[in-house]
């Protein structure tokens, strides 16, 4: 029995588990990190931008001391643009798409505006869209011009 629980151990001990061990382990934010290459300053302000429009989040994000943390923990050579630096390359990216938008709309032979009532946690939007078809893929183009909170409700009357 003692022989049989000797060659059990050794083959456990002999065995190559290193691959196993390491890929056992869980990785580690800081550990993916390191060995990955520096980020540019243009590549965070970018992502900073795209950020603050997808998440609705307000310019004052970008002063908050836990942003400011976030940002220097996870790429720490670029420093955060300033609310002032936002707002103007924001505006920068709204006159780049409403130019781009125009330009696609000048080039189609019809379009179609529609609006669209809806409520989300007793909140009423009203949005407004526009629909062309691309002459050269004949594919379906959508665009938002415009979202608006409204205060009264759309069945203000009707209950």
């Amino acid at each position: 029995m003692d022989k049989l629980y000797q060659e059990n151990k050794k083959r456990k001990v002999d065995g190559d588990h290193s691959e196993y061990q390491t890929a056992k382990r869980q990785a580690l934010l800081s550990r993916s990190l390191k060995g990955s290459s520096s980020v540019s300053q243009g590549v965070v302000d970018t992502l900073i931008l795209g950020f603050v429009i997808n998440m609705v989040q307000p310019f004052s994000v970008v002063e908050e001391e836990s942003f400011f943390n976030l940002i220097k923990g996870l790429a720490s050579s670029p420093s955060v643009m300033c609310r002032k630096t936002l707002i103007s390359r924001l505006a920068e990216r709204y006159g780049a798409l409403k130019n781009r938008l125009v330009g696609e709309l000048a080039l189609a032979s019809a379009a179609a505006i529609m609006a669209d009532c809806w409520s989300h946690f007793n909140k009423s939007f009203m949005g407004i869209t526009v629909h062309w078809i691309d002459e050269k893929t004949l594919a379906r183009r959508s665009a938002m011009l415009t979202v608006d909170l409204r205060f009264n409700s759309f069945c203000f009357g009707f209950r």
